[in-house]
């Protein structure tokens, strides 16, 4: 019987949720963090001691971004997976499961990431959304004047 080659030794897999982070290292048992910023901290120390090189997480909503700045900060190759494409299999019903499922098809080389821009261009993208609020801001601003100033005249 033939078996799949493992062309990822030091993977992992992360199922990203609004409160728990569920880690798995080449599909063994998962380690549950938190999501605070120390929780993500300790998390990217665990995979380091661990040497893994390479990270697959679902893309979640927005939860994901911030545990993709600090392990690609930190060095580590992380590729962000749409979750229709790894959840289509049945009888993985818990995030336990998810994010083992994750690291084993990441360690197999089996998973293709999503595009994410290089940090330059989302700090850009940070900065231009910015100055859009304030333009929005702004504009609420002088509307509330003119509204004051028009109460004052009658």
């Amino acid at each position: 019987m033939r078996t799949l080659s493992i062309i990822n030794p030091d993977a992992a897999g992360i199922d990203v949720g609004s409160e728990k982070l569920f880690v798995s290292i080449a599909g063994d048992e998962p380690v549950i963090f938190g999501t605070f910023t120390n929780e993500v901290y300790r998390l990217r120390d665990h995979l380091k001691t661990n040497g893994v090189k390479t990270v697959a997480m679902e893309a979640t909503g927005v939860y994901w971004l911030y545990v993709y700045a600090v392990l690609e900060a930190a060095g580590f190759e992380v590729v962000v997976v749409n979750g229709r494409y790894v959840k289509n299999l049945p009888g993985r019903k818990t995030d336990m499961s998810d994010c083992q499922w994750l690291a084993t098809l990441h360690a197999h080389g089996l998973l293709r990431g999503g595009f994410v821009p290089p940090a330059e261009i989302r700090r850009l993208q940070d900065y231009q959304r910015l100055r859009s609020d304030h333009l929005v801001g702004a504009a609420s601003q002088v509307q509330k004047m003119q509204q004051a100033l028009a109460a004052c005249r009658t």
